[in-house]
């Protein structure tokens, strides 16, 4: 039994392996970007599902790599294995213009802001917990996600063990009039008050496991 189900299972990898090299050699990209002050984070979307983030210092070269890209808007999108680097799939793409010329004013101006590589990770990462991108395979809702993102949302408590930091405070709501607050302090999660005055370790019960939480304190 336990032989079929991995031969079962093997197989159907292999056939999502093979739906998703079709994917990138073939089908229409979407694009779309987020933008702030000299920061920027690009979405592409191929056919329906598929999806990558391409976040790009261009700081992290030290050459005239980066001023000498807008002489050509020729792409090389490569996938390789993960555990060989065999190369995959290979597709060669034009950028529009518009979107060319956004990467390169963004990219050129990276150049004359002190510790931009610093700030922009800082930023990155601070973006992937505001809208929590690993979570929404949907690019409009990403989107949406991002210019709604001082709004507060309703994530369940993994999302916030996974995104919570040291004395931030969530509000838990479980029916009417059912409340409570947590927060993190030392590297564990805690009851505490609404000032975030800790009281003892949040357990895994049915009511925290199955509460909303919302953060309600930086």
């Amino acid at each position: 039994m336990y032989k079929r189900w991995y031969t079962t299972s093997q197989y159907l990898y292999q056939q999502y392996d093979s739906i998703r090299k079709q994917s990138l050699r073939f089908d229409k990209i979407e694009v779309r970007i987020i933008e702030e002050n000299n920061f920027l984070y690009t979405l592409l979307k191929f056919g329906e599902t598929l999806m990558f983030e391409l976040d790009f210092d261009p700081t992290l070269y030290k050459d005239d790599r980066i001023i000498n890209i807008i002489k050509s808007n020729l792409v090389h999108l490569i996938s390789t294995e993960s555990n060989n680097n065999l190369i995959q799939t290979l597709r060669l793409v034009n950028v529009p213009l518009k979107l060319f010329i956004k990467w390169h004013t963004i990219w050129i101006n990276a150049k004359d802001i002190d510790n931009y590589s610093k700030k922009y990770k800082n930023w990155v990462f601070d973006l992937q917990i505001d809208i929590h991108l690993l979570n929404y395979g949907n690019m409009e809702n990403i989107l949406e996600r991002w210019e709604n993102k001082n709004m507060n949302y309703s994530i369940s408590l993994s999302e916030v063990i996974n995104i919570i930091k040291e004395n931030q405070i969530f509000k838990a709501n479980y029916a009417i009039n059912q409340y409570w607050y947590i927060t993190k302090h030392a590297g564990f999660i805690w009851y505490c008050d609404e000032n975030g005055i800790i009281d003892e370790v949040v357990p895994l019960t049915y009511s925290n496991i199955n509460a909303k939480y919302e953060l309600i304190k930086e």
